[in-house]
């Protein structure tokens, strides 16, 4: 058995000491808002929009110079609710991002009890913008890969600093952090067991690689390791003879149009990369989002891997595809 598809339920005591320790530094640091204990409805964490255009530019759990936050992996998670009235969520994302596709999914679920990982709701929301305006799609010929920059990779809270970039990149273990429930990126162990999940007669018919990224963050310490990261995986991939390139339209929602328009998709592990990949899986065909085991958010009730202890015990973490209404026809190539 391959040990990074080991069962999750070993990771629940991690879990708790990572959100224990981390929890109000994660939030202050990369959210720009309050620690999860002193936010309430009079005092939300912060969500604010660009200055100069009032577009959602920030990164999914990424903040500005300015720390404006977007977070639509939050917002499809429904995790805001834990503080706000679904009145005040609705109106800040209304006033403060309007015709974001954060602001359109929560308009299109209409009431909270719709809210959590609404998938229908968001492809309706994706669909009307893409014929409405004008995005890249991802070509046939394209891999798209997600990559999550910035404090996966620089921070010593959940990485190893004292190890090279290129030492983590070649380690036996699939991920670059810690613990694999840190929202990590995969290294060349995992990619090679992930690119192997795409059918062969399909990856013959691949020769370009897209990488998506983007980091937003004010902290600039250990930002070599970014690009040192996107080099070794862009080495790797031009190994399979695929010509490699970088897209960031420093947009979230323009990015997630790009990936959720991809006929192949390998997402980072997020909220973010979820999003993308569950519109992937439902426009495509079930598969052709590839993503680790580990990833509850990104997977599925579907996913034929979990044990019914998983199932039942994740279940909240996962896209319920019994309740996704959706015809891949209304997304045409």
């Amino acid at each position: 058995v391959n040990p990074r598809l080991r069962p999750r339920n070993h990771l629940m005591v991690q879990r708790s000491r990572i959100i224990s320790v981390t929890v109000a530094a994660l939030l202050v640091v990369l959210l720009g808002c309050m620690p999860v204990e002193t936010a309430s409805e009079n005092n939300p964490p912060s969500c604010d929009k660009d200055s100069a255009n009032g577009e959602a530019k920030n990164i999914v759990w990424s903040v500005s110079d300015e720390n404006k936050t977007y977070r639509l992996g939050d917002v499809f998670s429904a995790w805001f609710l834990q503080f706000w009235s679904w009145d005040k969520l609705l109106g800040d994302y209304t006033k403060i991002f309007p015709n974001s596709v954060a602001h359109l999914y929560l308009a299109e679920v209409g009431e909270p009890k719709y809210a959590t990982r609404n998938l229908t709701a968001l492809l309706k929301v994706l669909d009307r913008k893409d014929k409405e305006e004008s995005y890249r799609r991802a070509k046939e010929d394209e891999l798209v890969i997600h990559v999550r920059l910035g404090d996966v990779l620089t921070d010593p809270e959940f990485t190893d600093l004292g190890k090279s970039m290129e030492t983590l990149w070649n380690q036996e273990e699939g991920f670059l952090n810690f613990d694999a429930y840190v929202k990590s990126n995969y290294n060349k162990a995992e990619f090679e067991v992930l690119i192997r999940r795409i059918p062969q007669q399909e990856m013959k018919k691949i020769n370009k690689c897209v990488i998506v990224g983007g980091n937003h963050l004010t902290m600039q310490d250990n930002e070599n390791r970014n690009k040192e990261y996107i080099d070794l995986l862009t080495t790797y991939l031009e190994g399979l003879n695929c010509e490699v390139s970088f897209y960031s339209s420093q947009n979230p929602d323009s990015d997630l149009m790009f990936m959720a328009s991809a006929h192949w998709f390998i997402g980072a592990m997020g909220g973010f990369a979820q999003i993308a990949a569950a519109c992937v899986n439902a426009r495509r065909g079930w598969g052709h989002a590839i993503y680790d085991y580990f990833n509850g958010e990104i997977s599925s009730y579907n996913d034929g891997r979990l044990s019914d202890e998983d199932f039942d015990k994740y279940s909240e973490e996962y896209v319920d595809w019994s309740k996704v209404d959706y015809d891949p026809k209304n997304f045409k190539s």
